[in-house]
């Protein structure tokens, strides 16, 4: 036994230098290997999917308060901003309706202060604080009758979500110093262009959530974020059923 042993020994040590190389590298890239599965393991990335305005970025502001610590203050005066073109959006909205539906205003002086609102709403400028005078047409149209008749047929046209719920919170939101809270933020809509990444850390896991644009120009840009995907999770919006 001792014997064949020795000859196995031999046999071995009488590899050539090429195969020794080889098995040197060979070792290095199972090294290599082994270690990119741990690294793998250690981090989750989740692709978020879905049409316009279903929640994607609202799934993304959750996490940030539960699993990132909230939001820097300069992010408070931004959504600050936010909140004010959400406003301008929502009248911008009621007021198209109006004339698309054919439903008259209860005061009529309102028709003509509400076209410049809608003429000035730009989807993909920056946002910017309303005028006082602004704000005072706005808080008009949310307490005329016909807007509200308006309101009321939603289902018929594109309104957010959160309009209703910024509209009856105006006069809170006029006063100087006004300052967002989490609800605002995460009731807050701004459309997503381009992928965005946030990385949150879960008990030595690495979560990274992608969230990407889900109008239709953006949707071409989807298939760039699938490489590395551990879990894709498609959002849909409740309100939208009847839609």
């Amino acid at each position: 036994m001792d014997i064949c042993l020795k000859v196995l020994s031999c046999v071995s040590d009488q590899s050539s230098p090429e195969e020794q190389e080889q098995k040197r590298k060979n070792e290095r890239i199972e090294k290599t290997i082994s270690k990119s599965k741990q690294i793998l393991r250690r981090e989750q990335k989740i692709l978020l999917l879905g049409t316009g305005e279903c929640g994607k970025s609202t799934f993304i502001k959750q996490m940030r308060i539960i699993l990132g610590g909230g939001f820097p203050e300069d992010q408070y005066e931004y959504y600050t901003r936010v909140v004010h073109k959400n406003l301008l959006q929502a009248a911008s909205s009621l007021g198209g309706a109006m004339n698309t539906l054919s439903i008259p205003y209860q005061d009529q002086s309102l028709e003509g202060e509400a076209a410049p609102l809608i003429d000035e709403f730009n989807e993909n400028g920056d946002p910017y604080l309303l005028q006082p005078d602004q704000i005072s047409v706005i808080k008009r149209l949310w307490a005329d009758s016909g807007i509200m008749s308006c309101y009321d047929r939603r289902r018929e046209f594109q309104l957010l979500d959160s309009a209703k719920y910024f509209l009856d919170k105006i006069a809170q939101i006029e006063k100087p110093g006004f300052r967002v809270d989490l609800q605002d933020i995460l009731r807050s809509r701004v459309r997503t262009t381009g992928i965005i990444e946030e990385v949150f850390q879960v008990d030595k896991i690495n979560l990274k959530i992608i969230d990407v644009g889900g109008q239709r120009r953006e949707r071409r840009k989807w298939i760039h974020s699938f490489e590395g995907v551990t879990s894709v999770i498609f959002l849909a919006s409740l309100s939208e059923y009847d839609m």
